[in-house]
């Protein structure tokens, strides 16, 4: 519940848009207080004009304690908890949140914006005030960026890094001030930049940029349900985020490059094909183990005219990428005559493989004509180990020579997928660099996928050590400004740990349970993932297997707990792997075993 204050203010700021010629009454806000109570909402925010400048401030922050409300957040510009008495007056009455506005890095830059000369000092001794009674953890920084700040938000974020503040909103300026206004395609660029800077101390949420604008936008998006004053291009009304981005706010339609507003789709972004169902290795913790090999690889195989029928129709369906996988690809004497089809199709082609199967760097020029990306598996550094993983001699060695083959042909992206067992994460510092040495462009470090029936899950001694070894890689590969992309796949949720560290190590759930593709296995039918065994439909059949009710409730958060529903993080993380979740707990709609909502509950605002 939103209690929005209109009335006076100690700051005058020259892009508010709050009413000042009449003050929000005292019954007024206590009748939403009632209102909140009985609708037994968790939280109320005190916002609009300041509510630290009513005199009556007190005693609705006591109302609303008394009413049990669990969360009573004052959005605030901080000055008058200069006074400490009076700070804790305010966190005695009730308050136990804040969201507090700093739009400068300097006392002249934000004095400008504010108004009024000395405000910047008396909103940093507010801060310190709130730090120092035990509030740190409770404060969000709120900024909002424009034309006359915007090169200057990472020093007001190193602001928020000296006082250990973790939480951050950067909001686009609201105004009809030319002066002030950002194309906001140059915004979007910014803040993309800008947050991973920062991505191992806070946790940045953005208001007011539209969704396509950012980079990787799904754990930075912070939707604004005050929609007015906002307005969707029709380009928006095909997205499939247009419920939650409001579109642009109605100034930036004549200064921004709005050619840069792109829908997303609601397409895949690419189909799986698993084309072989043979394996030349017997890796133990292989997913097609809980699929299609469920009893051993080999059985039956997608007919190369059928796989042809499947590309045409991924290729009529608007879908721009499909995926060679299996069992091992190269088993198939028609791979390339397939992804030379699929080519000629025009759309990107990847492939999955162990790489053993390739005898040649001839072969490899020939294939990377048609290929954009490969994708292979290295579950260990050593020869010796890599054999008795793989059940085959000279495993490791083929799989390096192909590699570096498919490198020096030119090919776009290689990526190499890492299974996170513990001795891989013992060793994690090894692989790096090995990865560094191969000049890998991508690495995925897989969350291990349970098999029904195993006695003890993956998580409690793997993630932790997992979350440290692979920060600290990360924080090498910026700092060294090594171009390789590294992350935890297959949806750890983002609750399982520090927020703020997984955000930063993992890629989220978007590419698992059927969010943005989804797996035509060789037995003919569709599945959301290679190891959820839910029948979507006949794979011919592209667009009915994505619209199937069973994708549409994965991708509309249907079989997410309520607590994931709720949660800020939710477009990123995804309520982490609904296979795991079933698996643990036989059912779909329950959390994923590694979930913790009490990590995530102070991340709300």
């Amino acid at each position: 519940m939103k209690i929005y204050f209109k009335g006076k203010c100690n700051n005058d700021c020259i892009f508010c848009d709050v009413d000042k010629r009449k003050d929000t009454l005292f019954s007024q806000a206590e009748k939403k207080i009632e209102k909140a109570f009985k609708k037994k909402d968790k939280r109320i925010v005190f916002t609009g004009a300041e509510p630290t400048f009513r005199e009556d401030i007190l005693d609705l922050l006591s109302l609303a304690k008394k009413k049990k409300i669990d969360v009573i957040q004052l959005n605030t510009n901080g000055r008058l908890l200069s006074d400490k008495k009076f700070a804790e007056k305010i966190i005695k009455a009730g308050a136990n949140y804040f969201k507090v506005s700093l739009h400068g890095d300097t006392p002249k830059l934000h004095d400008y914006f504010s108004q009024k000369e000395g405000s910047f000092n008396q909103t940093i001794r507010g801060i310190k005030n709130l730090i120092n009674l035990g509030q740190r953890d409770n404060i969000v920084l709120s900024i909002v960026i424009n034309r006359l700040n915007y090169e200057k938000v990472a020093s007001i974020l190193k602001i928020a890094q000296r006082f250990k503040i973790k939480k951050i909103q950067i909001n686009a300026v609201k105004t009809d001030n030319d002066n002030l206004l950002m194309p906001l395609e140059i915004l979007g660029h910014q803040l993309s930049g800008i947050r991973y800077r920062f991505f191992f101390d806070l946790l940045i949420k953005s208001k007011g940029v539209p969704y396509c604008l950012i980079r990787e936008p799904e754990s930075f998006f912070l939707e604004d349900r005050r929609n007015k004053g906002y307005q969707h291009l029709k380009e928006c009304k095909s997205c499939r985020h247009n419920k939650i981005c409001p579109g642009i706010w109605k100034s930036y339609s004549k200064i921004s490059n709005v050619s840069k507003i792109k829908p997303f789709l609601d397409l895949p972004v690419e189909v799986m094909i698993e084309i072989e169902s043979r394996c030349n290795f017997k890796c133990k913790f292989c997913f097609n183990r809980i699929s299609f090999a469920s009893k051993g690889h080999g059985g039956q195989t997608l007919r190369t005219g059928e796989i042809k029928k499947i590309i045409d129709n991924i290729k009529k369906a608007g879908i721009p990428q499909v995926r060679f996988t299996g069992g091992e690809p190269l088993l198939r004497e028609d791979l390339l005559e397939l992804i030379k089809y699929a080519y000629s199709k025009g759309l990107i082609v990847r492939l999955n493989t162990n790489g053993y199967l390739i005898k040649s760097y001839a072969q490899v020029k020939e294939m990377v004509k048609y290929l954009d990306y490969v994708l292979f598996s290295l579950h260990t550094y050593d020869v010796h180990e890599d054999e008795k993983i793989t059940g085959v001699e000279y495993s490791l060695d083929r799989k390096l020579r192909a590699i570096k083959w498919f490198r020096k042909a030119g090919i776009r992206i290689i990526r190499i997928n890492t299974i996170a067992t513990l001795k891989n994460i013992r060793n994690l510092e090894k692989f790096y660099e090995l990865i560094k040495e191969l000049k890998i462009d991508r690495w995925a470090v897989n969350r291990l996928i349970p098999i029904s029936g195993e006695k003890e899950q993956w998580g409690e001694k793997e993630l932790p050590l997992l979350i440290n070894k692979l920060t600290k890689i990360k924080k090498d590969k910026f700092k060294n400004k090594i171009p390789t992309q590294i992350h935890i796949v297959n949806a750890v949720p983002l609750c399982a740990a520090d927020p703020i560290r997984l955000n930063s190590i993992c890629s989220g759930g978007r590419s698992v349970d059927g969010h943005e593709r989804f797996v035509i296995d060789p037995r003919g039918f569709a599945k959301p993932i290679y190891y959820l065994e839910e029948d979507i439909g006949n794979g011919i059949n592209i667009m009915d297997c994505w619209n199937s009710s069973f994708m549409k409730s994965l991708r509309n958060y249907k079989f997410l707990p309520i607590e994931c529903k709720n949660c800020p993080l939710l477009e990123k993380c995804k309520g982490g792997n609904r296979y795991c979740a079933y698996v643990v707990n036989k059912s779909y709609f329950s959390p994923d075993p590694l979930m913790d909502y009490s990590k995530i509950k102070n991340f709300i605002w």
